[in-house]
């Protein structure tokens, strides 16, 4: 089953060869755009979808990624086809965006990850998507829990945390998905939580943090690369690297190492 996806190319690699049920319809979320302007993707339909981490050592990427996602959710969805639960740095604004998202009946939850406020929505999700499992007949829209920084979890009661892991481990099962982001500082310190995330994106990360965080040691660094003015991300696709854009490629491009 396809999870990332560009348009006319699979990265494969990156998920699990059994394909389950086909009981969901397709709900694409684009992540950003290639060089050929073909969309880079995740299937919110997709209960094979694995939890997603952005790394980067750049905190306005992860802010500007976070941002791009839920604009995406935002523009492609209406009340009733995808919730989307929002943890955001408190001096991240996001505000114009999250209007949209709550006028559009599309917003069941929002929290800040300092201080710690509000982060019982989580312990309730856990329990929407236990209750999902018991009922799996019934129809279900994708939920998507979008967390612009991971680090927060480290400072969650136990119950919190016990949670987040499970959703983690099962909510893609009943459409409940993860995306998230963490600098590459704080992740070097969060291991027990990264292990949950077999699908990653890189932003700007020296070739050191690559190698740490790749998840096989036989994946090179992301060689130097055509980028693009804009920011940037790379997924390893099979046995090469992905680069893709936030926004469309301009028409001028430069060299830089990643």
């Amino acid at each position: 089953m396809q999870v990332i996806t560009k348009l006319k190319q699979t990265i494969d690699n990156l998920l699990p060869t059994q394909t389950p049920p086909d009981t969901h319809p397709s709900l694409p979320l684009d992540l950003g755009t290639c060089s050929d302007g073909l969309p880079v993707r995740v299937d919110l339909g997709d209960n094979n979808l694995r939890p997603l981490l952005v790394l980067s050592s750049q905190p306005n990427e992860l802010k500007e990624f976070t941002g791009h996602i839920l604009h995406n959710l935002v523009t492609a969805y209406a009340e009733g086809q995808a919730e989307v639960a929002l943890l955001k740095r408190r001096s991240s604004n996001f505000a114009p965006l999250i209007q949209a998202a709550q006028e559009k009946g599309l917003l069941v939850n929002l929290a800040e990850s300092s201080p710690r406020l509000d982060w019982e929505f989580l312990i309730e999700l856990a329990r929407r998507a236990e209750a999902r499992y018991q009922q799996p007949e019934d129809p279900m829209s994708p939920i998507l829990v979008l967390i612009e920084d991971l680090s927060f979890i480290r400072h969650a009661a136990h119950d919190i945390q016990w949670s987040f892991e499970w959703l983690l481990q099962y909510g893609a099962q009943v459409l409940v998905h993860v995306i998230t982001a963490v600098n590459c500082e704080d992740g070097l310190q969060m291991a027990r939580w990264l292990r949950f995330f077999t699908t990653r994106l890189f932003g700007t990360l020296t070739t050191e943090q690559q190698h740490h965080f790749n998840l096989h040691t036989d994946i090179p660094a992301a060689p130097p690369a055509i980028r693009y003015n804009g920011t940037t991300f790379a997924v390893w696709n099979h046995n090469h690297w992905l680069f893709f854009l936030l926004k469309n490629p301009p028409t001028t491009i430069q060299e830089i190492d990643p």
